[in-house]
């Protein structure tokens, strides 16, 4: 970075209030030079201060919003850029690198453990995550696309499905907007779900099921910002893709053969790692065919959509980048997945995941199928930034017990993660 902003620099700060603490996201665009600085910094809530030592010298928390206050300063002292004044307000304009901010737009999730403070300012808007907002926010998105696209919003107590479907009237297009979801009034009310054991058959953790019971009440209780614990990870997979598995057969996602998936909330940002986020949404919801996917585990989606409606913004700016998937429905034992992209050749047997890295702007990818040629693009300007070729066998079969996943499931994380 320069030590003074380009001309032209946007510089916003986008705040994110989830269940399980809050995320920070400073984002320094010079759309003129197509480049962007991104500053990221996440925190737990209070209750957690003896997993994160930086709070245990904090001062007493008086008011519901004072922790939302404490944490801006921490991360206007971890990013060394002015955000707030001593009165609380934030410092607006921009006036060089490190100097005040553009705009600011927050969005507070349902369950999260502060209230949403009362900001009166030009310029900063803070806002809950109301359904009808973010599928106003995905229809005004659908400009950019020419197949299906679905948002997925993944949190702790809820799961929703916003689905924009393209239809042809006479010359013109039209997109449908359809959403699905499943809530939880409280983590009791999750619980039912969890006792219930119909995750159990996507577990590859094969411990004894009081050990699972009693982890999954623990990270429901605590809920932590984010987890480097596999076993926690395995459970919050097997858990998900469990409840999206349900929720998808009121969808038309399950019959579409291309499409592009965004997938946001809680659970993708618990997670970090993306590859599980990955596993969980292809093999919950059940996909074949070709699609893209833009995981996001920066919190940074919503508060991006928000700012969208209110303000005109480049696509990549909201999605920069995406990984095609091809997930062919029927291959036999020897058949070969064949991908041109930029003239270079890219090649898949059946029966395992290849990922190949891609870091391009390229227009699209051909794709040669044993018994099929298809052509998939992304909108102008987003990254294309790997090919994954699922070639398991389809549809994928867990379990029955956990026992059955103990080797297959880390060895697909592993080839989603590993760049050819």
């Amino acid at each position: 970075m320069k030590d003074t902003l380009p001309r032209g620099m946007d510089v916003t700060l986008y705040a994110t209030a989830q269940e399980n603490g809050l995320f920070f996201n400073i984002i320094a665009a010079d759309f003129s030079k197509k480049h962007v600085e991104h500053l990221f910094w996440r925190t737990s809530y209070p209750h957690l201060d003896f997993l994160y030592p930086q709070w245990w010298k904090k001062k007493d928390i008086v008011l519901s919003d004072d922790f939302w206050w404490e944490s801006v300063k921490m991360a206007e002292k971890l990013f060394k850029w002015d955000i707030i004044d001593s009165h609380k307000m934030f410092s607006l304009p921009n006036e060089g690198f490190g100097k005040g901010l553009s705009s600011v737009y927050g969005t507070f999730y349902p369950h999260a453990k502060i209230r949403q403070p009362v900001v009166n300012q030009k310029g900063v808007m803070l806002s809950g995550t109301a359904a009808q907002d973010i599928q106003a926010a995905g229809l005004q998105l659908t400009q950019h696309f020419s197949e299906k696209l679905v948002i997925i919003v993944l949190n702790f107590l809820s799961v929703d499905i916003y689905e924009y479907t393209p239809k042809t009237v006479g010359n013109a297009r039209k997109w449908t907007a359809d959403v699905k979801k499943v809530s939880f009034e409280s983590p009791m009310e999750f619980l039912d779900r969890i006792v219930s054991k119909r995750f159990m058959s996507f577990l590859s953790s094969d411990l004894p099921q009081e050990h699972v019971f009693n982890s999954v009440m623990n990270y429901l209780y605590w809920k932590p910002a984010v987890t480097s614990s596999e076993q926690a990870r395995d459970m919050v997979r097997a858990v998900y893709t469990e409840l999206l598995a349900e929720l998808v057969s009121y969808t038309g996602i399950g019959k579409a053969q291309k499409g592009h998936l965004v997938v946001t909330g809680e659970v993708p940002s618990f997670l970090v790692e993306k590859q599980y986020t990955e596993l969980l949404c292809i093999d919950g919801l059940g996909i074949s065919g070709t699609w893209s996917m833009y995981v996001d585990t920066y919190a940074l989606l919503l508060p991006m959509l928000l700012k969208s409606q209110h303000e005109e913004m480049p696509l990549p700016m909201i999605i920069p980048s995406s990984d095609i998937m091809v997930i062919p429905a029927q291959l036999s034992d020897r058949d070969i997945v064949k991908a041109m992209v930029d003239k270079k050749e890219y090649l898949a047997t059946s029966g395992n995941i290849y990922r190949y890295k891609i870091e391009s702007y390229a227009p699209k990818a051909e794709i040669t199928l044993p018994k099929s040629q298809i052509s998939f693009s992304l909108p102008t300007g987003m990254k294309f930034k790997s090919l994954l070729v699922d070639a398991r066998k389809w549809p994928v079969v867990y379990g029955p017990t956990p026992a059955s996943n103990v080797a297959r499931v880390p060895a697909w994380l592993q080839r989603l993660k590993t760049m050819l």
